[in-house]
């Protein structure tokens, strides 16, 4: 995966920003302190893992309401990938697009980079000079777990758990603690335990008294049950009291029942029936009145009428005729006005259409005038050529100028820098410079490293020294004491051993000082003879570098300035045939316009430019004058027609010895339209008249016939009731309503008692007729039995209530029972959370485990990477790295075999081991999961040879993986070489150079 570009629409300080991150796999981001190096930074791991709200606040810009960005990534599987966030979307997540449009959210990122959160890339793929210093105190566990972080997926989440793992143990159990949960189990165990010691002793045997409250429990149940029978049968007698009004007025309707004939005979509803029928007979009977009226009426009125009408018949249809004439007279009158208009405007157009050509009529004869079809298309192609050839002509002095300026403008540049221009014996003196200083420099290291050798002969020197001496003294010492043991004992085989001790003394003495002084003659035949006077310094170096490489760059400058000037003497000789070749189009273009001013001579005074207008204005004004002439004649046709119908109109009013002198013909054409108005209003008054006749006998008719066929229901009604007349007929009704009333009071009593009582126990209740008195007397007997039976239950309940009180204390011994349940539930619990804690400890155990093979597993590998990377940044000088164990800390062996600690070396040096075991971790998981580098000034105790040999490390590293270094040292802007170069600024706009 590697990043190709990223636009920041507001992050911390960047605003509206752009960043290229292609065209190299390896980039640098220089800038000072507080450019936004470590914003941009945060940018990036912003738009692939996200930020929690409260740290987004952090970054939100002062000068802008947007937070986020976009960042565009390729993906080896995926192809281009644009990843988006904003603060107020989406609550940061993020929204991916692919190269097809498709649209994906925050768990498709997550799934794309492998399940890789913050944290693990902060651990694997990215390092800082604050992380430089933990190798120091580095341990053989603290390595195990750095092995962990930047090469084990979930490492954090081990770690994590296995601190967990260790306080859940502690909250489980502790030795000498309380709190822990087995702790309280185990004095809770014990407190239990002593009751139930002390609740068996209180158990005891209460048979008797169980004997006692089970009589009285049989004595109480009899005594409620004769009290529900008493209870019931009150009941029973309030119900009786209850429906006694009811009781006498049932008798009463029965009664009244045997006075009534068993069955009336009556139609269903006719009393209602008979009613409407006879409102129907009044309303009908009204109408037939009514009707009969306005019949004598409309045969008068019809008569009347039609008389009129005969009399002016003839008249009303010469009139018609007339008024059919005068509509169009009136269309001729406004048809005259308007063509009248028309014709004025016509010549006014006329007239406007010749001065605004600045033409008189005798200029133009538009009869004999003749404009062909393709005379527009011809003038309009003379001025389209002549617009073209004076933009060429205006084209061509334009590039006339520019090239002129470009010409002098390149040979005042060529000039400029040849004189700039290093002299080749300059330059070569330069570069011999350089090249001396660069070896000098390389013998002046060599002499520190001798010198500082040296100095560390001279002390093991003196130590070899120090040693021979003691050696020949204790020599020395031992062969005198045993000589002379041997001379006081006569023993010769003690003054030999004294003899021998003496000769390996001095001989351990003269090895020791032989071999001394050949290494001593070894380091003084190493000398070194540089002056110091032949190493430039840093600003002369960087002075010869810089001009060398201005040198250079303007080479290159007057190289390209040479190819301009060759391309503009080019551009010159293309003007000059441009320039001829308008010349020729121009001459071809006068000749055509002479010949076609010849054909058309108003031509002579006008520019081709505005021929092509002329022709449409020419057309419409020949159009203009054909429909004057044809307006002219339709005019005098009208008027002719007009004054023809104007006398047909005197003639018909003096016929009709109608008033017609000095009366105008729309007055004639309104006395006319008058009298047709009202011979038409007579007219459709005698045909709504003659329709209302005939439309009122038939109603006539029909009321007449609808009176009759409601008398004959009603004589129907009548003879279903038995009855003669309607006074019969209303006293068969009131019969029914009697009778209806008595059945209706009967069962409405029926149905209030159902509830009461069934059928068979209200039949007896008739058949018994109790009183009033009767009932409350046995009442009053019953209540007084119901009382004393209540006495005794309440008694009975008093003594069982007592025995249970004192059964209850005995009662006790059940808790000894619940106790030692509780006892064993306790004692599970117990054993399950010391369960519990073996899984615990046992989960534990087996992580260390794990961690201590996957550290011995992959330390060998990780280490010999390291080693590698190692060497190469100190040029050999230190070959082997020696991981800590057993309490020691990091180890390093010189290429002569001397090994130092950690602490004994440089910071720079002990930056680049930190540096080389990082990198060397990083390889374990960057074939599958290949994000980018992201280094932040992590070398700043860097020399620059070891600085270079980094970013050598580094470029080579970028071939598979993408590498983003950020710096703020000016000295690295030197070294880089083939490398993306950013220069940042917090206020002006990112500069992207490529360094040769």
């Amino acid at each position: 995966m590697k990043l190709q570009k990223a636009f920041i629409y507001g992050f911390g300080q960047w605003i509206d920003q752009e960043f290229d991150f292609t065209g190299n796999h390896f980039l640098c981001f220089y800038g000072e302190n507080e450019s936004g190096k470590s914003t941009l930074q945060q940018f990036i791991l912003f738009m692939l893992f996200g930020m929690p709200p409260k740290q987004r606040k952090f970054f939100r810009p002062k000068t802008s309401s947007k937070m986020g960005g976009r960042l565009t990534i390729w993906h080896k599987d995926k192809g281009e990938i644009v990843i988006e966030r904003m603060d107020g979307e989406r609550n940061g997540a993020a929204l991916c697009r692919d190269e097809k449009g498709s649209t994906y959210h925050e768990t498709w990122l997550n799934q794309l980079l492998n399940g890789m959160t913050l944290e693990m890339y902060r651990s694997i793929h990215s390092f800082s000079a604050v992380d430089l210093a933990t190798i120091r105190d580095m341990k053989e566990e603290d390595l195990g777990d750095l092995l962990l972080s930047i090469g084990m997926t979930g490492s954090t989440q081990i770690n994590i758990a296995e601190k967990q793992l260790q306080q859940k143990m502690e909250a489980l159990f502790k030795p000498y603690g309380k709190l822990p949960t087995i702790n309280k189990q185990l004095a809770k165990l014990d407190d239990l335990y002593g009751s139930r010691i002390e609740q068996q002793a209180l158990e005891a045997s209460y048979n008797e008294e169980v004997d006692s409250m089970r009589q009285l429990k049989q004595d109480i149940q009899m005594l409620q049950e004769e009290l529900v029978t008493y209870r019931k049968y009150l009941s029973e007698l309030e119900r009786q009291k209850q429906v006694l009004p009811q009781l006498y007025e049932y008798k009463q309707y029965e009664e009244q029942l045997q006075h009534l004939p068993g069955e009336v005979p009556f139609p269903e509803n006719g009393l209602e029936r008979h009613q409407a029928l006879k409102n129907k007979w009044i309303t009908m009977n009204s109408h037939v009145v009514l009707r009969k009226e306005t019949h004598d009426q409309q045969a008068a009125k019809l008569k009347e009428l039609k008389e009129s009408l005969s009399n002016d018949e003839a008249v009303y249809q010469t009139a018609i005729q007339f008024m059919e004439r005068g509509q169009t007279y009136h269309e001729r009158e406004e048809r005259i006005a308007e063509e009248a208009e028309k014709l004025n405007k016509l010549l006014t157009r006329i007239n406007m259409g010749q001065q605004e050509l600045n033409m008189s009529t005798n200029d133009l004869d538009f009869e004999q005038l003749h404009l062909p079809f393709h005379i527009e298309q011809e003038w309009k192609a003379f001025k389209t050529n002549d617009e073209q050839l004076r933009v060429e002509h205006d084209q061509l002095q334009l590039e006339g100028q520019q090239l002129q300026q470009q010409e002098n403008h390149v040979h005042q540049e060529i000039m400029s820098v040849d004189e700039e221009l290093l002299q080749p014996a300059d330059r070569r003196e330069m570069q011999t410079k350089l090249k001396q200083n660069e070896a000098a420099q390389y013998d002046l290291n060599a002499q520190i490293e001798v010198q500082q050798k040296k100095h560390d002969w001279e002390k093991k020197k003196r130590a070899g020294k120090t040693k021979a001496l003691r050696f020949l003294s204790a020599g020395i010492g031992l062969a005198i004491v045993f000589l002379a043991y041997g001379l006081l004992q006569q023993q010769d085989i003690v003054k030999n051993m004294g003899w021998i001790i003496l000769l390996l003394g001095v001989g351990q003495w003269l090895f020791e000082n032989r071999a001394i002084n050949r290494m001593d003659q070894e380091w003084t035949a190493i000398t070194t003879n540089v002056k110091p006077e032949t190493i430039l310094t840093d600003e002369e170096k960087n002075k010869l570098e810089s001009m060398l490489e201005t040198h250079d760059l303007q080479v290159y400058q007057l190289q390209s300035l040479k190819e301009q000037q060759k391309k503009i003497d080019i551009q010159s000789i293309q003007l000059d045939e441009k320039n001829s070749a308008w010349q020729q189009k121009m001459h071809r273009h006068q000749q055509l316009l002479e010949t076609e001013r010849a054909a058309f001579p108003f031509l002579d005074q006008m520019e081709p430019v505005y021929w092509p207008e002329l022709y449409p204005k020419l057309r419409d004004l020949q159009q203009l004058y054909r429909e004057k002439i044809k307006q002219t004649d339709n005019l005098n046709r009208l008027k002719t027609e007009q004054q023809k119908f104007e006398h047909d109109l005197d003639r018909f009013f003096e016929q009709l010895n109608w008033e017609w002198n000095h009366v105008s013909t729309v007055n004639q054409l309104e006395q006319i339209t008058t009298f047709a108005k009202k011979y038409a209003e007579k007219e459709m008054a005698y045909q709504s008249l003659e329709k209302s006749f005939s439309s009122n006998e038939e109603g006539l008719k029909e009321v007449t016939h609808q009176r009759q066929a409601i008398e004959n229901e009603m004589q129907v009604l009548w003879e279903l009731a038995g009855a003669d007349t309607e006074d019969d007929f209303y006293h068969k009704a009131n019969q029914l309503q009697e009778w209806q009333h008595m059945h209706n009071g009967i069962n409405k009593i029926i149905q209030q008692t159902a509830h009461l009582f069934t059928k068979q126990q209200w039949r007896e209740l008739l058949n018994q007729q109790p009183t009033s008195s009767e009932i409350e007397q046995a009442y009053d007997e019953k209540s007084k039995l119901l009382t004393e039976l209540e006495e005794q239950l309440n008694s009975k309940r008093q003594q069982l209530a007592d025995i249970h009180a004192e059964l209850s204390k005995l009662e006790a011994s059940e808790d000894l029972s619940r106790m030692n349940h509780q006892y064993q539930m306790e004692i599970e619990k117990l054993q399950q959370l010391g369960r519990e804690w073996a899984v615990l400890k046992t989960a534990k155990e087996v992580l260390a485990e794990t961690k201590r093979s996957y550290q011995s597993k992959h330390v060998e590998q990780v280490i010999a990477r390291t080693t590698a990377f190692f060497c190469q940044l100190t040029d050999g000088k230190y070959i082997k790295v020696i991981p800590p164990m057993e309490g020691t800390p990091f180890q390093v062996e010189a290429k002569d075999e001397i090994r130092y600690t950690v602490n004994e070396l440089s910071q720079g040096t002990i930056d680049q081991l930190y540096v080389s075991l990082r990198l060397a971790g990083s390889e374990m998981v960057s074939q599958n999961n290949s994000l980018p580098f992201m280094i932040d000034d992590a070398f700043v105790h860097f020399d620059s040879l070891r600085t270079e040999r980094m970013l050598d490390i580094l470029e080579t590293i970028a071939h598979s993986q993408q590498v983003i270094y950020f710096t703020c040292r000016k000295d690295v802007l030197q070294t880089v070489e083939g490398v993306k170069l950013a220069l940042l600024s917090p206020k002006h706009h990112d500069r992207f150079s490529k360094h040769a």
